[in-house]
């Protein structure tokens, strides 16, 4: 009977490495930290003193770090889409303002817009991009609206008819 005890280099080793990242400063993906989050807890919850017919599940969850830790991915900047969003969604409410049609085109790209992955890695920053320009080119494209001269009209008419009814008045 071997009642030696396991090795914990490589565990420890991944655990050095995993609490390293953790204070590195990055932003990472939800989906990698989450992965990355479980795996160190199941690290620091192996118990100290195995004996080495535990090695080969220490070696796994020692494996399980490294390969959550690896697989962190960089947070995308969203910055700019959340600026050309928000410039987006206070434009298209000037209905008063803009055609019809432009406005219902902005609303479409604000949809299309609202639909982005809000979890994308810095490999995925030109999905992000796209969405930027789309949205600014939406904003670019709105039309003002011809001036509409209904209520001026109606009142010139009126004061016309004031000064014609004046004028006969002194006659």
């Amino acid at each position: 009977e071997n009642n030696s005890y396991a090795d914990y280099t490589r565990l420890n080793n991944a655990l050095t490495k995993a609490e390293a990242v953790l204070n590195d400063g990055k932003t990472y993906t939800n989906v990698t930290k989450s992965a990355f989050n479980t795996a160190l807890k199941n690290a620091k919850a192996v118990e100290p003193g195995l004996l080495s017919d535990k090695q080969d599940y220490i070696d796994s969850v020692a494996d399980k770090l490294e390969k959550a830790t690896n697989g962190l991915k960089v947070k995308a900047d969203y910055t700019a889409y959340k600026t050309a969003l928000q410039k987006a969604k206070t434009e298209v409410t000037k209905t008063d303002l803009y055609t019809a049609d432009t406005i219902s085109n902005l609303e479409k790209v604000i949809e299309d817009a609202g639909k982005l992955n809000q979890d994308l890695s810095v490999d995925e920053q030109n999905q992000i991009t796209e969405q930027v320009t789309k949205l600014n080119n939406a904003v670019n494209a709105l039309e003002k609206q011809n001036a509409n001269y209904t209520a001026y009209n109606v009142l010139l008419s009126e004061l016309q008819g004031i000064i014609s009814a004046n004028n006969t008045d002194k006659k």
